[in-house]
C-alpha cells in the first residue's frame, strides 16, 4: 500500500494466488516447494502463457511466501527453497515471447490530438516534451515546479520510485513552458 492506497502490485499478487489455489489449493503451505513451483511454471506453459507472465507470476508467488515467513506463519526454509527455482530464460523454454511494445508512431499521435479534449491534448504534448510518467503528469503543482530559470525544474511531492530515498527532477523546457503555464496560473 502506498498513500492508504493499493500498490500495482495486485492484480498480479491475485493472479498468482489463483493458479496457486486452482493447482495447490489442498496442500499445506510447508509442503509447497520448488518442484510444486516447477510444476506451475509447466502448466502455464501449456496453457500458452507468455515466458514474462509466468516469471511474474512466480516471482509473486515466491513474494506470497517471503511476506509468510516475515509474518512468522512459515519456516524460512519454505522460501528459501522456492528461491532455488530460476525463471524461464528466453531461447530456453517452450514458453511463447511476447512482442516488444513500442512507442505510437508521432503521425498517429498528432492524427489523435484533434479529437481530444483540449486539456488532455495538451496533456499529451506536454507528456511527449518532458517525458514524465503519467500520473507526474497529472500531479503537477505549481509549488512543485521551480520556474526562477529558463529551464523550469518539476519535482514531484511523490513518485514511483521514491521508496528508494532518492528525490526525482523533471526538466521543462521552453516549448513545453508555453502549453504548461497557462495552467499553473
Amino acid at each position: 500500500r502506498k498513500n492508504g492506497k493499493p500498490s500495482g502490485h495486485m492484480p498480479g499478487l491475485i493472479a498468482a494466488m489463483r493458479v496457486l489455489r486452482e493447482l495447490y489449493g489442498g496442500t499445506e503451505a510447508t509442503q509447497f516447494g520448488p518442484l510444486a513451483l516447477r510444476a506451475i511454471q509447466g502448466v502455464l506453459v501449456e496453457r500458452g502463457a507468455a515466458r514474462k507472465y509466468i516469471n511474474d507470476q512466480c516471482a509473486n508467488i515466491k513474494r506470497m511466501f517471503k511476506w509468510a515467513v516475515s509474518m512468522e506463519m512459515l519456516s524460512a526454509t519454505v522460501h528459501q527453497a522456492l528461491t532455488t527455482v530460476p525463471g524461464l530464460r528466453r531461447g530456453r523454454t517452450k514458453a511463447r515471447e511476447t512482442k516488444p511494445v513500442l512507442p505510437v508512431p508521432d503521425e498517429l499521435v498528432e492524427a489523435t490530438l484533434p479529437f481530444m479534449p483540449a486539456i488532455v491534448a495538451d496533456m499529451v504534448r506536454v507528456h511527449r516534451l518532458i517525458g514524465c510518467r503519467p500520473t507526474e503528469l497529472c500531479m503537477i503543482r505549481p509549488r512543485d515546479i521551480e520556474r526562477s530559470t529558463d529551464i523550469w525544474i518539476y519535482r514531484p511531492e511523490s513518485h514511483k520510485t521514491e521508496h528508494h530515498g532518492r528525490g526525482r527532477t523533471i526538466f521543462i523546457g521552453p516549448k513545453a513552458q508555453a502549453t504548461l503555464g497557462p495552467y499553473l496560473e
